[in-house]
Parts: structure tokens; sequence; C-alpha cells
């Protein structure tokens, strides 16, 4: 919901040509630097996949629920970073507002989903060190 509120704003504000593709830049940045640390995440939660409390939590499922909710942020950010491409191609100001919003719009909801797994992947890695 807060995030299809700033999506909505940002197609408000958006006035200038040049702070559109601005706009659209910074959020594909943004976008793809989230996305390289997701993908960090994950070669870690790979590379510590035969470990004791890895292999329990495969057992009951969590592990599943971690990695679907990873590729889920992974494809919201994808969506984001394509969005923000496509508005510095298009043409027509209208199109490129909205791609801009939309692209806001993945890009906030990822980063409400990437918090999420970052505060599981923290008790992992606490339960993990002790």
């Amino acid at each position: 919901m807060l995030s299809a509120y700033f999506g909505y704003k940002t197609y408000c504000s958006l006035s200038g040509y040049e702070d559109l593709r601005l706009s659209a830049s910074v959020f594909s940045t943004l976008a793809a630097t989230l996305f390289g640390f997701l993908i960090t995440a994950l070669s870690i939660l790979v590379a510590i996949a035969d470990k004791n409390f890895i292999v329990r939590i495969r057992v009951t499922g969590h592990f599943y629920k971690l990695v679907s909710k990873l590729f889920c942020v992974a494809g919201l950010l994808l969506l984001s970073i394509v969005s923000g491409v496509l508005a510095l191609v298009a043409g027509d100001k209208d199109l490129v507002m909205l791609l801009i919003s939309a692209s806001l719009f993945f890009l906030m909801h990822s980063f409400f989903l990437f918090v999420g797994v970052g505060m599981k992947f923290k008790k992992v890695f606490e339960i993990l060190s002790k």
C-alpha cells in the first residue's frame, strides 16, 4: 500500500524531462545494487547448506520459504530494473512517467520484502554462530 502511494506521488511530481531520465537512472541503479546484494546472500546460503542447522530448517520447511522469498525479491528487483531501463529509452513523456512510477513501486515493494528476508538471515546467522 505504501509503495503504491510513493509510486503515485512520484508520477504526480515528475515534471521536467531531464528529471524523468535522472529518476529512471537512479531507480535502475539502486535496484541493480540491491539485486547484487541479494545474489550474494543467496550464494552464502548455498555455501552453508551443509551445516546441521540448515539441514534442520530444510526438514521443517523454513529453508524453502526463505529461498522463495529471496526469489520473489529478485523478481521484483528485476521488474524495477527493466521498467527503469525502458523509461530511459521510451520517447513518450506519459509513458516515461508511468514506467518510472512502476519502477519505484517495484523497488519499494522489494525493499520491504528485502528487509524482512534480511531479518530472517540475521536469525539464521545468529543461531549458526553459537
